[in-house]
C-alpha cells in the first residue's frame, strides 16, 4: 500500500459511528464466561449488528494468553458472543474488521468529512481539484473493552498490537469519579500526536459525549472521569492514499470499561 505523508487525526462527533464492546459484567468477583455485545453505531447504542465475516481478532487476553471468544452470532442490531474469563486482574476482550470500502458522491463525501471533523481533508480535496470527485474511503475498526475479575493487576495497560490503539496508563478500576485517566494512543505501535480523543458515558440512563482533547507530542491526553458508568474512548485517523481502490484509509478505535 502506497500512503501519502498526509494524515488526518479527528474524532467522530457524538461517537455516532464506532465498534464497541459491552460484556454482561465488567467486574467479576471469579473467573466465570460472560456474554459480550458487539455494538455498532452511536453510543450507547446499536445501528447493526457486524457481519461475521468481517470480523477478526474476537479474543480474550489475560496474563496467561488468548483465547477465542465463543457462540459469535448476528442479531438484529448486535453481534454477540461468549467469553471465558480465565485468569483474575485485569482481563483485556478485542474484536476488529477487516478493512471495507466505501464510495460516496461528492456532496455526500464532504458531509461525511466534515461530520467526522477532517477540514484538512476537504481543504485536500478543494486545493488538489478532488471536491468534484466521489470520495473513496477505506476503513477498518479495531474495538477493546477493559475488564476486571478479582483484584486489580497491571495487566491493564497491555498492547495487543492493533494498528491504533488506545492504552490506559492508570487502571480505570481504581479511579472515582472526579479523577482523571492519562491515555496514550498508538497508531502503528508508536505515539501519534494531534489525535482527538472523544468521550461517551452512560450512567443512570443518560449519556454524556464530549472530547478530552488532542493527544500532545508523545500521544498522551489526560481523560477527566466525571461520573461513575460506562465509559467509552474513541479515536480515528484517516491518510490519504494512492491506490486503486481508495483515496482515503480511516482506522477507528475504541475503548471500554465501568467506572463505579
Amino acid at each position: 500500500m502506497k500512503m501519502r505523508v498526509l494524515v488526518l487525526l479527528s474524532a467522530a462527533p457524538l461517537l455516532a459511528h464506532d465498534l464497541y464492546l459491552v460484556p454482561s459484567a465488567f467486574r467479576l468477583d471469579h473467573e466465570e464466561t460472560v456474554q459480550v455485545v458487539l455494538r455498532n453505531g452511536p453510543f450507547p447504542g446499536s445501528l447493526v449488528g457486524p457481519a461475521l465475516e468481517r470480523l477478526r481478532d474476537a479474543n480474550v487476553i489475560s496474563i496467561g494468553g488468548s483465547s477465542p471468544m465463543t457462540q459469535l452470532a448476528v442479531g438484529k442490531t448486535t453481534t454477540t458472543g461468549r467469553a471465558r474469563i480465565p485468569h483474575q486482574g485485569n482481563v483485556i476482550l478485542t474484536v476488529r474488521t477487516v478493512p471495507n470500502t466505501i464510495t460516496m458522491e461528492p456532496v455526500h463525501f464532504d458531509e461525511h468529512l466534515l461530520a467526522e471533523g477532517h477540514d484538512e481533508a476537504i481543504a485536500w480535496r478543494k486545493a488538489h481539484h478532488q471536491e468534484k470527485k466521489p470520495g473513496r474511503e477505506r476503513y477498518s475498526k479495531f474495538a477493546k473493552a477493559l475488564l476486571l475479575s478479582g483484584a486489580p493487576s497491571d495487566f491493564y495497560r497491555h498492547r495487543v498490537g492493533f494498528v491504533i490503539e488506545i492504552i490506559p496508563e492508570a487502571n480505570p478500576y481504581l479511579l472515582k469519579p472526579g479523577d482523571s485517566l492519562p491515555v496514550q494512543v498508538l497508531y502503528q505501535g508508536q505515539p501519534v500526536a494531534g489525535v482527538l480523543v472523544d468521550t461517551g458515558c452512560h450512567w443512570q440512563g443518560k449519556t454524556t459525549a464530549k472530547p478530552a482533547g488532542r493527544t500532545g507530542a508523545d500521544g498522551r491526553v489526560l481523560v477527566p472521569i466525571a461520573s461513575r458508568g460506562l465509559w467509552m474512548l474513541h479515536a480515528v485517523l484517516m491518510a490519504r492514499r494512492e491506490e486503486t481502490t481508495a483515496d482515503w484509509e480511516s482506522y477507528w478505535s475504541s475503548l471500554t470499561f465501568e467506572v463505579r
